[in-house]
């Protein structure tokens, strides 16, 4: 005798892309309740390029339609967006869809090479200025799902002027949101230099006897991007640190000039980003 009460939703369901075709040139896309077809030749060449269709026929970007879905304050449209049912973040991942591009209006042209190392390959463009960096020299590391995308140099312009104040009242100040970015422009401004390449692994006198706390670029990048310091003092307390194991191991002139110009340039941007106030004013 059959169970009545037997429903059909009790049968596994397929797999939601068991029978999805994800490399036609045409796809169905959905945000919230609101329907259209992305096309990938068009989506590939940005993400400011109008590439979805809607049922009405007008065109949007990937942003845009995730607004008209009513996803707009979430600024995510590779999770909002979805074909058959998966976030287009997955289909790019499994190389189902191109990873557009940041060209904004094609306004302006991004660097070709990396504004820290120098070095070329996969790049993240600032949708504000015409740098271009790696996803983890910049400083904090990139933020590949918010779109458009601003680098710290340009977030910083956003602090404007400010009124110097004394060095010792600044390394006591807590490590709050602008304090915190402010670490980090300091810090990717060293990278930025080219003998920051010594000193930004582990350092060669790390067994050296008489040293008491090794520390390097990477460690310090790792402790702010940890919100591992608590003041600002500390984090310039470690830059310094490492200049000082410089000085007290390392003989070679060579070498030995090449930590004093780091140390000096470190010193100048630190001065020059935090407003330090200059010694004769407390006169």
């Amino acid at each position: 005798m059959k169970n009545s009460n037997f429903r059909s939703s009790s049968v596994p369901r397929k797999h939601r892309h068991e029978n999805a075709d994800f490399s036609t040139e045409l796809l169905p896309v959905t945000c919230g309740d609101v329907k259209g077809v992305l096309h990938k030749d068009k989506f590939k060449q940005g993400v400011s390029i109008k590439s979805i269709q809607t049922e009405d026929g007008d065109w949007y970007t990937p942003s845009e339609f995730e607004t008209l879905g009513g996803y707009g304050p979430s600024k995510n449209w590779r999770l909002s967006l979805r074909c058959y049912r998966w976030p287009l973040k997955l289909l790019i991942q499994r190389n189902f869809l191109p990873n557009p591009p940041r060209i904004y209006g094609r306004k302006k042209k991004n660097s070709d090479e990396c504004e820290v190392c120098r070095d070329g390959g996969t790049l993240f463009c600032c949708d504000t200025c015409s740098r271009a960096f790696h996803e983890g020299c910049h400083i904090p590391t990139v933020e590949a799902e918010i779109t458009p995308w601003s680098c710290i140099f340009c977030c910083m312009q956003s602090i404007g002027s400010q009124q110097t104040h004394p060095e010792s009242e600044i390394l006591q100040r807590l490590m709050g949101s602008q304090e915190q970015m402010k670490c980090e422009f300091v810090l990717l401004r060293v990278y930025c230099c080219p003998e920051s390449s010594f000193f930004s692994k582990m350092p060669y006198y790390v067994y050296f006897e008489g040293v008491q706390k090794p520390m390097w670029l990477d460690i310090i990048k790792k402790k702010l991007r940890e919100r591992g310091y608590s003041i600002v003092g500390e984090f310039v307390q470690d830059m310094r640190l490492i200049f000082h194991n410089h000085r007290a191991t390392f003989k070679d002139p060579n070498f030995g000039q090449m930590g004093l110009r780091l140390e000096s340039e470190f010193e100048k941007i630190f001065r020059e980003v935090f407003a330090v106030q200059e010694t004769s004013e407390n006169s």
